[in-house]
């Protein structure tokens, strides 16, 4: 089960989309601390990025919150072209009065919103990694969708309904699951059915 996923920008740390989490941790007086941490980080990773790996040899790692970069040797090559990542990266936080357990940060920008998800250290990146793209490519599908339906520029991004349709589907209770395009292409059409109230959920006990 994945910790979470914010959405949020990639230049300012107080500017959140949309964010949802799974585990039971942050429900506490610290999530809001959290939240803050993870974003703040995440920026200053994508600042890092963008300055450009020449400096690395310069920058101080801490040795509580040790930066992995995990790009190019562990991550998979994504075939899907729909989408066109302007960055993405990957960290790991280790920090015992915020988190009990250990946390890999995986995040990925696309026209300066940052997509970032939050997993336990033992959850599969590669799953994790095809789980980002997918839902970055779906939301916006539905999104032109909707604005092809309503003939208007101002639809908005996330909303909230979509956003919990498309995680009810290809996150289901906060479980990464091994997909393929075609399977994906599914799903895609049951979120776009249940947000038109053509399929209705299943019993909780179901």
């Amino acid at each position: 089960m994945v910790y979470g996923i914010i959405i949020h920008s990639s230049e300012c740390a107080e500017k959140f989309y949309f964010s949802s989490y799974y585990s039971m941790e942050n429900n506490d007086e610290d999530d809001c601390i959290r939240q803050r941490t993870i974003v703040a980080r995440v920026i200053d990773e994508i600042n890092y990025y963008e300055d450009g790996k020449a400096k690395s040899d310069n920058t101080n790692k801490s040795q509580r919150e040790k930066y992995l970069d995990l790009l190019g040797s562990f991550l998979s090559k994504n075939v899907n072209n729909e989408v066109k990542i302007d960055n993405e990266g990957f960290f790991r936080i280790v920090d015992s009065s915020l988190f009990k357990n250990k946390i890999n940060i995986l995040w990925k920008v696309l026209n300066k919103i940052c997509y970032t998800l939050v997993l336990y250290a033992h959850e599969n990146i590669h799953l994790a990694d095809y789980f980002l793209h997918t839902f970055i490519n779906v939301m916006r599908e539905h999104h032109d969708m909707e604005k092809r339906k309503n003939s208007k520029n101002d639809v908005d991004l996330f909303n909230p309904d979509t956003v919990l349709a498309v995680l009810y589907f290809f996150l289901p209770k906060g479980q990464l699951m091994l997909i393929d395009d075609n399977h994906a292409k599914i799903l895609s059409t049951r979120v776009q059915q249940f947000l038109g109230g053509k399929v209705k959920l299943p019993p909780k006990n179901s």
